[in-house]
């Protein structure tokens, strides 16, 4: 049964030879384009792993103004007088010791900044 399968599938490629060379180079095509995707797959993986380790990041800390609004608008409501509210607002400040905890946090090299 086996030998037989073989010997039809044969006669209908010598047979249909134009569909049978279409088909091929149809086939061959796609496998190509599979590979090229592939390939370029990996090589923007790579550059991004590449770019992420020799550039580097920028990191900005900075205060909560959501919440100090906040906390002001509920300081006015309770009657509090705006200028000296103004007078004693103190903007939070990171330090340099906080700001290198957070960088060790997440992995980042110590002594970051400066």
């Amino acid at each position: 049964m086996f030998r037989s399968m073989l010997k039809r599938s044969f006669l209908s490629i010598k047979r249909k030879l134009g569909r049978t060379i279409i088909l091929t180079l149809i086939f061959f095509m796609m496998a190509n384009l599979v590979l090229a995707a592939i390939t370029i797959k990996t090589a923007v993986a790579a550059q991004m792993d590449y770019a992420k380790s020799t550039l580097g990041g920028t990191v900005t800390i900075q205060a909560d103004m959501d919440a100090i609004r906040e906390s002001q608008k509920e300081e006015m409501e309770k009657g509090g007088d705006r200028k000296e509210m103004f007078k004693n607002m103190v903007r939070p400040a990171v330090t340099v010791e906080t700001a290198n905890k957070i960088a060790e946090y997440f992995g980042l090299r110590e002594g970051l900044f400066l």
